[in-house]
């Protein structure tokens, strides 16, 4: 256990202007804006909280040592088991070890008789400092603070001040407290420290006491075996961990240095016995070059010995690495930072070392000459350099954590989370058409903009802004019949929604000089008009290129995802319902996805929504992207054109795909890169498939191919996740109400995504997201950079 504090100062002001009605809304509003209106400056303060530096302000340290072990009442130790909510067989266990415990004492005439030991802990047991600091920590919780300013290990305990003054205060209240119940500080080896990070702070004549007794000041001291100087550097423990290394190096040397001894044996048992040593504490040093060099001239006069070499023997320090089988320590020391700064994220927000480290910095005056290193530049340096993960940099970036998104979040147990909610519970709480029907896609909308359940009410009156919204300009059907009508689906798609960026409502505020902190009311009002207009744009080119090219009007009595299936000329209630559950589903995929983070991406440097958009449909046409539920079509057609029927039998079908596999072909609609389990928008389509079409033949082999598959796929050892995802249920369905061109597949999509991907770029302009900017890298270097780490 080891916890080293390194505090700096660092301050950076971030000032946010109110958010004021613009000049150009309309007097009419849905709800929605304003709420929205109410959520702008509470998201704006979160994240501007966590843009500023945290860290902790000057502190004095005092070390107390507690003659405490040998006077500890029994009966408090107990209470403080049963407090900290110890199971009672526990307690009890640890009671029959202190039950009926005697000893004796040895002098010059002899030993003397047994005598009972009613009270303490037993010395050398690795039970008591536990124990011990158990007891502390309930005796003293009352004095805790919320703030981290005191640390607990068995009898030594650091307490933290800002002065000498509150210093004084907090050991007088310790001291009371302690006291109280038996305990008494250690007036001879009690000790303390006062940082100087700020040489221009005034410091104090006041002595620091324990009632009258004056405590010494030191430049320095250990705790749980690192040294801590009062001037933040880490040269004393850099130089302590080097020295303990050569005493853990020298007990050994008996075979480190014998002759006899294989050389990679010595190798192992440096590995093991020596490095640990200096390596100890090394997680949260600030480290510089010099220190770095420092323990990596050690630990080579170590490697060298080992080998009964010499640098006059002209050998590369490499060659002698590679005999012995020792990676650089400097490497290590890399490895456990990241392990460490790993550990330290994944802990609980309310645990002691993540308060450490979101405790907030306060503005000091900076002395003179270069600012101290901290461990988090330190981290970031490393992140830098060792986050080139050639399986990011060449395998897509995949698996690097690199946006903030609020819509969603993909869990690998339970699929996407759209604002915390499960699929399952979305269809349970979002308003409907109907009771007990699909989530309107407006209800959804309203979730992933607000992150609140709407009522019914106000998702009628969305829907029915909606529906105001969607007037659609005559050049934007020209700019779409300027294209052939042989033009991919996704082309004209794209080619109406560019149409419509002439009417963009940021580009002429942003022309008109807004202000940085109302950049996203434009945005909300070009996101808003976008949804809005997608279906009619869509619409009209499936009519186009697949029926008479007639135009079908919006129906004012229809909700978002009804309306867009009347467009497109299905009037069958079922297929309008499944329309609200496909768009529902598909609106949202965190923002890691092509089509998402392209829309971020070009968002970015102020792009306008349309242009944004426009961006993520060129993204989503891609057969890597949007593409999936199509080839899965196609595949579950090619099946029935080999056996000329889809009632095929089990064998037949596992033949057919272990076929597949073997031409070296992926089984289309199995697999996902996150989820390990079915995924939940796979599940509700076949719910709906069972409730109203249990009965077609299309539908029956996707539930086969689902039994099937997954053993064969798991069979091969390599794959993550063997079950379906949400494309492989999704063309079928719509095969089987009469949307047959599968070309089109990918347009749906595309209406469906907006209501993701529109959100995020209203959150992203108001919440003064940066315009994305990463580092690239050479071929060579990364090539360079992977040699030095072998």
């Amino acid at each position: 256990m080891e916890l080293d504090i390194v505090v700096w100062f660092v301050y950076v002001g971030l000032w946010i202007s109110r958010i004021t009605e613009t000049n150009w809304r309309l007097f009419l509003r849905e709800d929605l804006y304003s709420e929205l209106k109410e959520l702008v400056p509470e998201y704006q303060e979160r994240v501007k909280k966590l843009k500023k530096d945290h860290g902790s302000v000057e502190l004095g340290k005092i070390t107390v040592d507690m003659k405490a072990y040998d006077r500890v009442p029994r009966e408090i130790l107990w209470k403080a088991l049963e407090k900290k909510g110890v199971r009672v067989a526990y307690i009890r266990a640890i009671q029959d070890m202190y039950d009926r415990v005697s000893t004796s004492v040895r002098t010059q005439g002899g030993e003397s008789d047994d005598f009972p030991i009613t009270i303490g802990l037993h010395q050398g047991s690795t039970l008591s400092p536990y124990l011990f600091t158990l007891i502390l920590d309930v005796l003293t919780e009352q004095i805790q603070e919320i703030a981290p300013r005191c640390m607990l290990f068995a009898d030594d305990i650091v307490l933290l001040g800002e002065s000498r003054e509150e210093l004084n205060e907090r050991l007088e209240t310790w001291r009371r407290a302690l006291e109280t119940h038996g305990f008494r500080l250690s007036r001879s080896k009690s000790e303390y420290m006062e940082c100087k990070f700020n040489k221009r702070r005034r410091v104090s004549n006041s002595e620091v006491k324990i009632g009258d007794h004056i405590i010494p000041q030191v430049t320095r001291f250990k705790y749980l075996g690192s040294v801590i100087q009062d001037d933040g550097e880490i040269e004393g423990d850099v130089n302590h961990r080097i020295q303990a290394g050569w005493m853990k190096w020298r007990k050994a040397s008996g075979v480190l240095c014998d002759a006899k001894v294989p050389i990679k044996l010595k190798g192992k048992f440096y590995r093991t016995a020596v490095r640990p040593a200096i390596l100890y504490g090394t997680e949260c040093w600030a480290v510089k070059s010099q220190h770095e060099n420092k323990v990596g001239v050690a630990e080579m006069r170590m490697l060298r010995w080992m080998c009964g070499k010499t640098r006059q023997d002209k050998i590369r320090n490499e060659a002698i690495r590679e005999r012995v089988g020792v990676a650089p320590i400097v490497e290590k020391m890399v490895e456990n930072r990241l392990r460490w700064f790993g550990h330290v994220e994944r802990r609980p927000v309310d645990s002691v070392v993540r308060r450490v480290d979101q405790m907030e910095r306060r503005q000091t005056i900076r002395g003179r000459g270069r600012p101290k290193k901290t461990i988090r530049e330190v981290i970031k340096k490393d992140l830098e350099i060792n986050g080139l993960d050639r399986s990011m940099v060449l395998g897509g970036m995949r698996g690097m954590t690199a946006l903030v998104w609020l819509g969603s979040a993909v869990d690998p147990d339970e699929g996407i989370r759209f604002r915390g909610m499960s699929i399952p519970e979305c269809q349970k709480k979002l308003p409907g058409a109907f009771p007990g029907g699909e989530p309107l896609p407006e209800a959804v909308l309203w979730l992933l903009l607000t992150g609140k359940i709407p009522s019914k009410a106000q998702v009628d009156s969305l829907s029915k802004e909606l529906r105001s919204r969607a007037t659609i300009p005559d050049y934007a059907y020209k700019a779409i019949d300027a294209l052939p009508v042989s033009a991919h689906p996704m082309t004209q798609f794209t080619t109406g929604v560019m149409a419509l960026q002439v009417q963009s409502e940021f580009q002429k505020a942003y022309e008109g000089g807004i202000a940085k902190a109302r950049y996203w009311e434009p945005t909300y009002e070009d996101t808003m008009n976008l949804i809005a207009r997608l279906p009619a744009i869509a619409a009209y080119i499936y009519r186009r290129k697949y029926k008479d090219g007639k135009i079908i009007p919006l129906d004012d009595s229809l909700d978002y995802g009804a309306n867009y299936a009347h467009m497109l000329g299905f009037d069958d209630p079922e297929m309008l319902e499944f329309m609200r559950l496909y768009i529902s589903i598909h609106s949202d995929h965190e923002g890691g996805n092509v089509s998402s983070h392209t829309a971020h991406l070009v968002a970015s440097p102020l792009s306008d929504p349309y242009l944004a958009f426009a961006a993520a449909l060129n993204g989503l046409a891609g057969p890597l992207h949007g593409l999936a539920n199509q080839e899965v079509l196609r595949w579950i057609r090619s099946i029935v054109a080999e056996f000329g029927t889809p009632n095929i039998s089990t064998e037949q079908l596992a033949d057919y795909i272990n076929k597949t596999l073997s031409r070296g072909q992926v089984v289309p609609g199995y697999g996902h890169g996150v989820l390990r389990q079915t995924d939940p928008r796979y599940t509700c389509q076949r719910e709906f498939a069972l409730k109203h079409l249990p009965n077609d033949p299309y539908f029956q082999l996707v539930s086969k191919i689902k039994e099937v598959v997954p053993p064969i796929l798991t069979k091969l050892g390599k794959v993550k996740n063997p079950w379906p995802n949400v494309d492989a249920h999704s063309g079928v369905l719509l095969n089987y109400y009469g949307l047959t061109e599968e070309n089109y597949y990918t347009v749906l999509f595309g209406v469906s995504r907006s209501f993701g991907v529109g959100p995020q770029l209203i959150w992203d302009r108001a919440l003064g997201m940066p315009l994305e900017r990463p580092k690239s890298v050479t071929l060579e270097k990364l090539e360079q950079l992977v040699a030095k780490s072998s």
